[in-house]
């Protein structure tokens, strides 16, 4: 994921823009990985400091590059996909990033 900036919209909500890139990959019963189509509904969010949710909606995720915007009114401080790690991922730290405020 892209660095994420923060941007006021009016006093105490925050234009938060979430860029995220997916892939989805199966696994055969030896292990061995290989890329199927990505197209499914996946939680996109902004977490606080507290990591409890800001914002969450279900989006619709296709391979590659996905962009939404959220406005939240607490702040933020992760944004990504798959926030609460309700997926199977081998990598789940690598779901969200910072929010730099402005």
């Amino acid at each position: 994921m892209k660095q994420i900036l923060a941007a006021w919209l009016v006093v105490g909500t925050l234009s938060v823009p979430v860029a995220v890139a997916a892939k989805k990959l199966e696994s055969d019963g030896n292990g061995r990985e290989q890329e199927v189509p990505l197209d499914d509904w996946i939680d996109v969010g902004v977490l606080g400091a507290d990591g409890a949710p800001l914002w969450i909606e279900k989006k619709r995720i296709a391979r590659g590059e996905n962009t939404f915007t959220a406005a939240v009114a607490g702040k933020p401080a992760r944004a990504g996909i798959d926030p609460l790690n309700k997926l199977i991922d081998r990598r789940p730290k690598d779901n969200t990033v910072a929010v730099e405020m402005p």
